[in-house]
């Protein structure tokens, strides 16, 4: 009996020295695990890579001034021009070209919570990088070199959104790079349906040609109140058209590339009141050449119409209709960029597609020059019409001043509203 119970008291003796052994070796790679462990989410822009990055504090050792194992906001910002080079030696994001983007680095008071351990955190720092470059990421090279010598065996885990997809790797001591290209959701789309998307533009530049704005009551009071033909009908629809155009590329740029300087906001009123006044005085033009019109064309008339029959008095008012006048009118009808259009060329510049965004603005500005020569051509036919009343209806003259007197109206109405919009922007 008592040797079973020397025996079991032996068997007890090496079980607990094999515990004790074991859970040793097993707690040691626990440590070293979390010691060694880096930890990096990447959020991928068009131009823009930004870092939520967690890293063993030992790696940059020389920006823990009190040595308390952890970077704090002043530390991050004393040695800050240092970890900036530091990391763009040892993470390097490249582009599709090779160029290294330029490198932001902030402080931050949030720990990643991409950690799966709690123990180890109190031995860690978390840093926000972003990369910048000048033209839009194709494709992205990551270049891994984030290995503490204390352990040359260490670990980086890292997740890439992009698109609303996520890729991970692990990258080690034998795997230090991790290459992938970056593709827009809508690319598959537009390769496969690209003659689909074209039609869409034109139908939906023809149809927001109707909605209101364009310059299409202008456009028609002007039609109807000169002596316009159909040729003068289509020089409008495609002045107004191109000037339409002009604006939403200059526009795109300036959203683009300078939102931070000029803001959309702020010069639309500017472009409203210049349009207004335009318009204000094409309509105290054609007012006045209506009541009072030049004695050089009342001299021609009465010289060459002495001998002729009275029933032809009526179509000869000629009034002065040349092409400063038709180009004016244009212009100011497409002097605001369209916002649709806009729209469409920013959605096609976020989706790295600038070429075929600028091929869909002008599919959509010639479905808008189609539906706005159509109805200049409409305004200039109903024109017409007023030539086969009888000579009796003396009203008829009176309705050139008429419409010139609307055109003045309206450039009244615009220059007032952008007035107002003037004073709110400056106010504001």
């Amino acid at each position: 009996m008592k040797n079973k119970w020397r025996c079991l008291s032996k068997l007890s003796f090496i079980s607990c020295l094999a515990v004790l052994f074991l859970s040793t070796i097993l707690n040691l790679p626990t440590q070293a695990h979390g010691s060694d462990l880096t930890v990096a989410k990447i959020i991928v822009n068009p131009t823009e890579a930004e870092i939520n990055l967690t890293i063993p504090t030992n790696l940059v050792a020389f920006a823990d001034d009190n040595g308390d194992q952890q970077l704090s906001l002043d530390e991050v910002r004393t040695h800050q021009t240092q970890l900036q080079s530091f990391f763009s030696e040892n993470l390097r994001l490249t582009d599709q070209k090779g160029d290294l983007g330029s490198l932001r680095l902030e402080p931050t008071k949030d720990v990643s919570k991409l950690l799966n351990f709690t123990t180890q955190t109190n031995i860690h720092s978390t840093l926000f990088l972003s990369y910048i470059w000048q033209e839009h990421i194709e494709s992205l090279n990551i270049r891994y070199d984030l290995f503490s010598p204390l352990f040359p065996d260490g670990h980086g885990l890292v997740k890439v959104l992009h698109n609303g997809q996520v890729q991970s790797y692990i990258f080690s001591s034998n795997n230090r790079e991790y290459s992938f290209q970056l593709q827009s959701n809508l690319s598959p789309f537009l390769s496969q349906n690209w003659w689909v998307v074209i039609l869409l533009a034109f139908l939906w530049g023809a149809t927001h040609a109707l909605s209101p704005g364009h310059g299409k009551t202008i456009v028609g009071a002007y039609l109807i109140g000169s002596h316009a033909t159909a040729k003068d009908a289509i020089i409008l629809g495609m002045t107004t058209t191109i000037t339409h155009t002009i604006g939403v590329l200059v526009f795109g740029v300036i959203t683009l590339f300078a939102t931070q300087y000029i803001l959309p906001e702020q010069l639309y009123p500017w472009l409203n009141l210049l349009s207004g006044c335009i318009v204000v005085l094409i309509g105290l033009n054609l007012f006045f050449l209506r009541i009072f019109p030049s004695e050089s064309e009342h001299h021609s008339h009465d010289h060459s119409h002495d001998h002729s029959h009275h029933h032809h008095d009526h179509s000869h008012h000629h009034y002065p209709n040349n092409w400063r006048s038709l180009l004016m009118i244009g212009i100011s009808g497409g002097l605001m960029p369209c916002p649709a259009a806009l729209v469409l060329l920013l959605s096609m510049i976020a989706l790295n597609q600038i070429s075929f965004g600028l091929v869909l603005v002008l599919i959509f500005s010639l479905g808008l020059a189609a539906t706005l020569t159509g109805l200049g051509l409409i305004f200039v036919n109903a024109k017409r019409l007023f030539k086969r009343l009888p000579n009796q209806v003396h009203s008829i003259p009176f309705l050139s001043a008429a419409s010139a007197l609307i055109v003045f109206l309206i450039g009244l109405g615009i220059t007032t509203q952008a007035l107002f919009q003037i004073q709110f922007v400056l106010v504001g």
